[in-house]
């Protein structure tokens, strides 16, 4: 008795199981039977290549196709300074209606996914650059009213400008120009709603978004007479500067620093030359290094060539204030000119105290005899002699002090014409 009752109960799971399974499959049968109809209804007489315009049943006039677009931007891939192009990844979300593939709710479908060769498309390009669609190909999905619905994703190239004047911290703008490569204003009418730009954005680690915008353009050319749509999106990105800024910027302001810090340096100081020519070598490397990153002039590598310059410069003044330095009268007499410029007019400018003349106590001894005497005439010839030497000295520091204020000077100037940015 007990293996009947659990016979009778293994068949009716069994029964109840298959008619589960067939019921499944029926409907599933029914339904692709459905969708096939539908299918060979809807493209009987559809053809892809014809633009689904319809004509304005009161005036008689044909309407244009109203076509709505926006782009999502998903990542930044690279930015190429060279070409001025910012390599994108953007989804692209365009609806259109196209009466031809509606349906009534008798075929009991809510919507369609059909490939996008076999319908019609807006043939939307980007004007001053280029994209490229992604696979794998994403399908439109088509509703009973005939509106198409259709987000590819694409390799986009927006177009910037090549300003890089203000590197590392240098903005660009850049715009996608997105518009109808072939119909008119009068076939198809070009909007974006809302705005879907940043929705889905990841943040890039070496740009940041400012600002988007988008602007509609309606536009005649010089080739045709017909006036074509289209819409223009805006991004406005800042390169990160936290990693040139360590490696570029900061040692370029460094050096020049301590091009004015050698001014601090005794004029007879030999260790002054070895200190500029370090600094020279260090300029050139980093103007190396800058034109490996980017080509075009920037308000950073014209620093770099005036502290090249400066850094010349200071080593020839080095060389001829360390040459005045270290003269005598004997082969060098001071011009009556250097001496009063020198001595009289530039201290009182650069607040440089003129060195007082030392005076000679020589009292002559009457009982000494005429060797004395000569020998005391010869102490106050060298007394004399070395004060003028120490004159060819002060020379030399006015004039070290001189070059000092010019390079400070010039450096303040630079600095605030070329690294500063305006807003």
């Amino acid at each position: 008795m007990t293996c009947l009752k659990f016979y009778v109960i293994t068949c009716g799971l069994l029964a109840y199981l298959a008619s589960g399974i067939y019921g499944s499959s029926e409907a599933e049968q029914k339904e692709m039977e459905t969708q096939s109809k539908l299918f060979t209804k809807l493209f009987h007489k559809y053809h892809k290549h014809v633009a689904p315009v319809r004509i304005h049943p009161e005036h008689q006039k044909k309407m244009a196709i109203n076509v709505s677009v926006n782009i999502a931007l998903q990542s930044i891939v690279n930015m190429d300074i060279h070409s001025g192009l910012l390599e994108t990844q953007i989804w692209m979300m365009i609806e259109w209606v196209d009466h031809r593939l509606s349906w009534n709710s008798s075929y009991n479908v809510d919507s369609l996914h059909i490939h996008p060769d076999e319908i019609w498309r807006p043939d939307l390009a980007l004007f001053d650059s280029e994209m490229m669609e992604e696979h794998p190909v994403k399908y439109p999905l088509i509703m009973p009213s005939g509106k198409v619905y259709w987000v590819p994703t694409y390799k986009a190239f927006a177009a910037c400008g090549k300003s890089t004047w203000y590197f590392p911290n240098d903005k660009h703008t850049c715009s996608y120009k997105l518009g109808s490569w072939s119909y008119d204003e009068s076939y198809l009418d070009l909007r974006s709603n809302g705005d879907k730009l940043m929705t889905y954005y990841k943040e890039h680690t070496d740009w940041k978004v400012l600002g988007e915008s988008i602007e509609r353009h309606a536009k005649k050319y010089a080739c045709c007479n017909e006036t074509y749509v289209d819409v223009t999106f805006t991004l406005t990105i800042q390169r990160v500067t936290s990693f040139y800024s360590a490696i570029l910027v900061t040692p370029a302001v460094l050096i020049t620093l301590a091009l004015i810090l050698v001014f601090g340096l005794p004029p007879d100081c030999r260790q002054k030359i070895d200190i500029i020519i370090g600094v020279l070598i260090i300029s050139v490397v980093l103007q190396f290094h800058l034109a490996t990153v980017v080509s075009e002039a920037t308000a950073l590598g014209g620093f770099l060539l005036f502290s090249t310059i400066a850094d010349l410069l200071i080593l020839a003044e080095t060389v001829l204030v360390y040459n005045l330095f270290h003269r005598n009268t004997r082969t060098h007499p001071i011009p009556e000119c250097l001496r009063s410029v020198c001595m009289s007019v530039l201290p009182r400018i650069i607040c440089l105290t003129k060195p007082r003349a030392r005076k000679y106590d020589v009292t002559l001894n009457t009982n000494e005899n005429d060797g004395d005497e000569r020998d005391i005439k010869i102490l106050e010839s060298s007394q004399k002699a070395e004060d003028v030497d120490e004159e060819w000295r002060f020379i030399a520091r006015v004039l070290d002090r001189i070059s000092f204020c010019i390079f400070l000077i010039f450096y303040v100037l630079v600095t605030a014409c070329i690294l500063v940015q305006p807003s």
